[in-house]
């Protein structure tokens, strides 16, 4: 591509259009990297040399939070069966999971060994409370309806971390009143900015990225971002527009104002986004959301895919 941009050469990309829908975050990253190559080599990429970038940016995604996906890591056993159905079903538990570091039984009049233990998760064959640790009540023999089920409870754990760490209700505008995008970016720019975790001047960083290439990428969705990592936390601004606008050319219903912060923590928000823009039934579920609980709860019902 550098030898390429050096003899003003330029490949047009057919498929441009499904990558800046398919790989939206990897596409932002895209266009920060061709930001430092324009000033290295004083040669500005296109959009259809920054999707294919963008190919290999969103691979280097998919792979490193695929490594760094959160599991379980201590795991409690409640048994009441006997000593030999409590081994087989730590083995079984065990298989399972083969990242968690720490799985031990316990008996079940011992609560205040399994909370020293602090586990992540408790496994019991019968009711049990412990303290405010998460219980999942299973079968002795730990059937395939069982893992299928702490599969599914894993899911939505990991999106409600997700959600409650990256976006809030004092950052959700339920009712969006804006006629064109620069409106929309600066109302909801505005928002951020009394929270103080954005430079004062996020709304120009904004409007200087989208001036580069549209953040719209179908679905009903834009995904507005500053030209640079300047957040001192990375927090999701969401707007739901009354009515839907015309951004450069798409519709759009719900703009999502992203502020970075300068670390590689928001990977797992990247692939979680992207996910979303890509499921179009819960993109129009998302847009009839007028409260924060109400875009929350469609959030995590209705992600399906592993994350």
């Amino acid at each position: 591509m550098i030898s390429r941009l050096k003899n003003g050469l330029h490949y047009k990309n057919p498929i441009l259009q499904e990558i800046k829908q398919q790989f939206a975050f990897a596409f932002n990253l895209g266009m920060l990297c061709a930001d430092e190559i324009t000033k290295i080599y004083n040669k500005a990429l296109t959009e259809d040399d920054i999707a294919y970038l963008t190919m290999h940016i969103g691979l280097a995604l998919e792979r490193d939070v695929k490594l760094s996906r959160k599991t379980f890591d201590r795991i409690a056993i409640v048994c009441t069966t006997g000593k030999g159905t409590s081994e087989l079903l730590k083995f079984k538990i065990q298989h399972s999971f083969p990242n968690a570091h720490y799985v031990r039984t316990f008996s079940l009049f011992n609560k205040e060994e399994i909370l020293k233990f602090e586990p992540d998760i408790v496994f019991s064959t019968v009711p049990i409370q412990v303290g405010a640790y998460p219980v999942e009540i299973i079968s002795p023999f730990f059937t395939a309806e069982d893992r299928k089920k702490l599969v599914v409870y894993q899911r939505r754990k990991d999106k409600e971390r997700l959600i409650d760490r990256y976006f809030s209700e004092d950052l959700f505008y339920g009712a969006l009143d804006a006629a064109v995008k620069q409106e929309a970016i600066g109302q909801l720019c505005s928002r951020m900015d009394k929270t103080g975790i954005v430079p004062p001047n996020l709304e120009e960083l904004c409007l200087i990225r989208e001036n580069l290439a549209s953040t719209a990428f179908g679905n009903w969705i834009a995904l507005v971002h500053p030209i640079e990592l300047c957040s001192i936390v990375t927090k999701v601004g969401v707007g739901i527009l009354n009515k839907r606008i015309d951004w450069s050319g798409l519709p759009v219903k719900m703009v999502f104002v992203i502020a970075q912060a300068k670390s590689n923590e928001a990977r797992d928000l990247l692939l979680f986004i992207q996910e979303i823009v890509h499921d179009s039934s819960l993109m129009l579920r998302l847009c009839e959301s007028e409260t924060f609980q109400e875009f929350k709860d469609i959030l995590i019902e209705g992600t399906s895919s592993e994350l």
